[in-house]
C-alpha cells in the first residue's frame, strides 16, 4: 500500500513538472471548463460593445468587470508568475484613467 502511494505521489510530481514550487497549487483547469470561459468571454464582449454602441459605457462596467475577472483567471492557470495588474489592469481604473484624460482635454 504505502509502495501504491510513493508511485501515486511520483507520478503526480512529474505531472507537474517535478517542480517544487508547484506543490500546493491546484491542478490546471480543464479543456472544457477553459472553453466554458472563453464562451462566456465571447458574450460578456458582445454584451459590452452592445452597451458601448447604446452609448451606455457605464452600464457595461459589470460586464467589464467579470471579463476582467476571467481573464485573470486564464492567466494565472497559464502562467502563476505574470504581474497581473501590469498586464491586466483593471476596468475601473482604466475608466477613471480615460475620464481623467477627458476631462484634460476639455481644459
Amino acid at each position: 500500500m504505502f509502495k501504491h502511494c510513493c508511485i501515486v505521489h511520483s507520478r503526480w510530481r512529474m505531472d507537474r513538472g517535478g517542480n517544487p514550487q508547484n506543490y500546493g497549487r491546484k491542478p490546471p483547469p480543464s479543456v472544457w471548463h477553459i472553453q466554458k470561459i472563453l464562451d462566456e468571454n465571447a458574450g460578456l464582449i458582445k454584451t459590452i460593445e452592445a452597451f458601448q454602441s447604446a452609448g451606455k459605457a457605464s452600464e457595461s462596467m459589470s460586464f467589464q468587470m467579470m471579463l476582467h475577472r476571467n481573464l485573470v483567471y486564464l492567466v494565472n492557470s497559464a502562467d502563476p508568475k505574470v504581474n497581473i495588474p501590469s498586464l491586466l489592469p483593471c476596468p475601473q481604473t482604466g475608466a477613471v484613467h480615460q475620464q481623467q484624460q477627458r476631462q484634460q482635454q476639455q481644459q
